[in-house]
């Protein structure tokens, strides 16, 4: 008894959660494209698959983040993380692709449900956001190589048993947490002022900016494994790269306290954009694996990272503190939409231009975000990360 109450509210309790819901996530989506293109899916089958996570999340993310913000129970969310765990290990024996289409969206939809729920609360508990942001990128981080690793070392259906395991540990973790309060602290918004941020020109601005993020970097995250690939490099090469990219954000996430506060949303977000601009650009014409591998350890995580805690703060500073879920599904579901049609549009233009020119397409779409950024104006009054 003694041991559970020391546990509740440790930071112990929020290292493992964090740690294991990212590297859960990690491990489910870092190497997917090279196990599908591995049973036989061509790269149209493959984007096609894995664009089904964006298409359930349409409907799972904002539902999922009004009922958050009015209820408010850590069992919603565990029961949550036990259905996706119980569904990856039916996806890790099934081949056809309507149903690994199937599966993989009910999946991905609740996993990315949850996401915006994991992001705000890493910055609204007891410690501070890079203490426990930290834990994530480097779940995430080991997540890459391990799947690597078992697709070379093992029978690869490990990774979706392995998911289940380590999502279904994180989700104990987080009810030790106690980082949901039972009892709201303020009374409950009105249904109309819960969504009346939906008036606001900047936010829809934002939620444009953050469409064209999730294109750019869900379309990367699922081909730079075929990029690699394709140079001639091994598996666990690319999952070594991966995990030493994703360690790139650790100053970054740690170290946040002390320039995300000072900073601007819109000056934030344009560098962020001008770092996966480079990146995308170098992808486009490099056929060096040394140029390749520096450009992604330098870039790839660093300008994904950067633009999330973006978010998260221009979100917090124009969305009233109870409809901060509400505010951050909206912008998952729309980032749903950008995912699906990107992911759909960039298999096809994979086997038209080849990868080296979907990545000039994804560089222009960085560029005309990076240009956007420029006509964002938020107040910088809400301290999120100090």
């Amino acid at each position: 008894m003694k041991s559970n109450k020391s546990f509740r509210g440790s930071y112990l309790s929020y290292v493992i959660t964090f740690f294991f819901v990212s590297f859960s996530n990690g491990l489910f989506t870092q190497v997917l494209s090279i196990y599908l293109t591995g049973i036989g899916k061509t790269a149209s089958e493959m984007t096609f698959i894995v664009s089904s996570a964006s298409l359930f999340g349409i409907v799972l993310i904002p539902v999922y983040g009004f009922i958050s913000d009015r209820f408010r129970k850590p069992y919603l969310i565990m029961g949550t993380i036990w259905i996706a765990a119980g569904l990856s290990v039916v996806f890790a024996f099934t081949r056809a692709t309507w149903p690994l289409y199937l599966l993989h969206g009910c999946i991905m939809g609740l996993m990315a449900a949850l996401n915006p729920i994991f992001e705000n609360l890493s910055g609204d508990g007891k410690y501070r956001y890079g203490q426990i942001r930290i834990w994530g990128t480097i779940g995430y981080a080991v997540s890459s190589q391990i799947g690597a690793l078992l697709l070379d070392w093992t029978d690869p259906r490990w990774i979706f048993f392995l998911f289940a395991i380590t999502i279904t540990l994180a989700s104990v973790c987080f009810y030790f947490t106690g980082v949901i309060s039972y009892k709201p602290k303020k009374e409950k918004l009105p249904p109309a002022q819960q969504i009346a941020f939906l008036k606001n020109p900047m936010f829809l601005l934002f939620v444009v900016i953050a469409a064209l993020f999730a294109a750019v970097v869900n379309m990367n995250i699922t081909v730079v494994p075929m990029l690699f690939r394709d140079l001639g490099v091994s598996n666990s090469f690319v999952g070594t790269a991966l995990l030493l990219s994703t360690l790139m954000e650790v100053p970054l996430v740690y170290f946040s306290y002390k320039f995300m506060d000072r900073f601007p949303g819109k000056y934030l977000a344009a560098f962020s954009f001008g770092l996966m601009l480079t990146e995308f650009l170098i992808f486009s014409r490099t056929e060096s694996i040394p140029v390749a591998f520096v450009a992604m350890l330098l870039l790839k995580a660093t300008g994904s990272q950067l633009f999330m805690m973006t978010m998260l703060k221009v979100v917090r500073s124009i969305v009233a503190e109870r409809a901060v879920y509400t505010g951050l599904g909206v912008i998952s579901t729309v980032n749903a939409v950008s995912t699906i049609i990107m992911q759909n549009v960039g298999g096809r233009l994979t086997e038209a231009m080849g990868l080296q020119g979907l990545y000039l397409v994804l560089a222009g779409l960085a560029a005309l975000a990076f240009v956007l950024c420029l006509f964002l104006k938020t107040k910088n009054n809400v301290k999120v990360f100090s």
